[in-house]
Formats: structure tokens, sequence, C-alpha cells
């Protein structure tokens, strides 16, 4: 096992965000990005590309060829590095043909040149071929297709398993979605008013001396995990946000009931 892939999926692991994923699924997840970053480093560190250019360019090819295909082993990974060499070496081959042309108008192709661009274009195409990306026997049928999205789209929620708040297209406010087994419950978000940060209940409260403006405060900007936890805004700026509501309250919630 790659001891550097096990140092980038301990880091992963040991991330904030990361640190409740502990299903199965998760893991591998996380295991596959691991191998996808060191990768990508192996990439950043070639000293095989000639300028800054040509590295942006294969990084760029990575991406895409990550985001858009599965590689289910490092090794896969490591025979996609050798591909987007022979793309990067194969467009470098063009340029020089390029330049002679420009240079000499001349449409002739020397035989080094020319074999080394039938060559490269060979092994580009090999490598594909290996890793799934060209096919010689058929086509992609829909059922492929298929499978092919969802995949991406397993991997998209793995990815992103956060991102349940949203907001309304027809009147703007923000909205939480609350996870179930088959779907989503659509509720107000509990903080927000509209796209004011406006708590009706809380902010009541503190205007009917039922709490404290510290206690709004804790309530509103406030992490749940304990007083290690950053809070979300600063207390003097919270404060003064709840003086200006209680100063502008009628105007406020006449304007909330306008907007429903």
């Amino acid at each position: 096992m790659n001891e550097k892939i096990q140092k980038e999926f301990k880091r992963l692991s040991n991330l904030k965000q990361n640190k409740t994923k502990n299903s199965e699924a998760d893991k591998q997840e996380l295991w596959r990005q691991a191998q996808i970053n060191i990768a990508k480093k192996s990439i950043k560190v070639d000293d095989a590309y000639l300028n800054p250019q040509e590295k942006a360019q294969a990084l760029e090819l990575f991406e895409h060829y990550v985001g858009t295909y599965e590689f289910e082993k490092f090794t896969d990974l490591c025979t996609l590095s050798s591909l987007i060499y022979e793309e990067i070496l194969l467009r470098r081959i063009q340029s020089h043909i390029n330049t002679l042309y420009q240079k000499n108008k001349d449409t002739y192709i020397d035989k080094r040149d020319r074999d080394a661009l039938t060559e490269t274009e060979k092994r580009v195409e090999e490598l594909k071929i290996k890793l799934g990306i060209d096919r010689e026997d058929t086509q992609e049928d829909d059922l492929t297709a298929l499978q092919l999205l969802q995949k991406r789209f397993e991997k998209y929620i793995n990815a992103n398993k956060n991102e349940f708040t949203t907001v309304c297209g027809s009147c703007g406010k923000l909205l939480l979605l609350r996870k179930k087994v088959k779907d989503f419950d659509c509720l107000e978000h509990p903080w927000f008013a509209g796209r004011w940060f406006f708590n009706y209940e809380i902010l009541r409260d503190v205007k009917e001396k039922r709490i404290s403006k510290e206690q709004a405060w804790r309530y509103l900007c406030s992490a749940s995990k304990g007083e290690t936890e950053n809070i979300a805004f600063a207390k003097e700026y919270c404060i003064d946000y709840i003086n200006y509501c209680l100063e502008n309250w009628d105007n406020i919630v006449e304007n909330l009931n306008k907007r429903g």
C-alpha cells in the first residue's frame, strides 16, 4: 500500500468537514480522493514539462479526465499521468511543426517530425484504450451512459453532503432541506426571514424583555458545539444589529408581512 496515499488519507480524514464521515462509502470516497491528490501532486512536481504553461495544461487535462471518467485503482491514475504527458508531448511536436511552417512557409514535414508525431499519436490512442476512455469494440449505449451519470451523481453527493441550504427562486427566502430517506422536506430557514437575518421569536422575546440581548446573541450567532467552537458573529456586532432591529421593528415586521 502506497505510504503517500496512506498519509494523504489520514490528512483528509482529520479535516473538520470529514470527521463525521465514518461509513464505508465515505471512507472509500476519501481513499479515492487521496489517490487523486497524490497523482495530481506528481504532475505538479514532474520535471518533464518544459515550462509553467505546459504544467498548467497538464493539470487542466488531469482535472478534465478525473471529473469525466471513473478511475478505480491508483495504477489507473498513474497510467493517466502517462497519457497526459504524451498529450502534452503531442502538443509540443505539433507546435514545433507549426513554427517551422510559419518560418519556412513549406508544407513539407521532416521525416523525423512526422515519425515522432505518428508514434506519439499512437501511444496516446493506446493509453486511452487501456484506460477505457476510447473503446475499440462498441460505442457507448444508453445504459452505459446512464450508469456513468449515476456514478458521477453519487460522487457529487458524497463530496457535497452538507449543501442542503437553498434560496427560493420566487421570493428569495433562504430554505433548509431536511434530509429524509427518499426525499427532502423544505423548511423556512430559522435564522432568516426572506434574506433578512431576523428570527422573529427570539427578537420579540428581547423586545418584550423575556431574554437579554446577550442571550439572543448566543442563540443567533453561536455554534451548537460548545464554547470552544468559533462563533458566527462577534458579540458587539450582533448586539448592534439586534439594537438596529429593535429600533426599526415596525418597518421590518411590516415589510416581512408584505412579502408573506
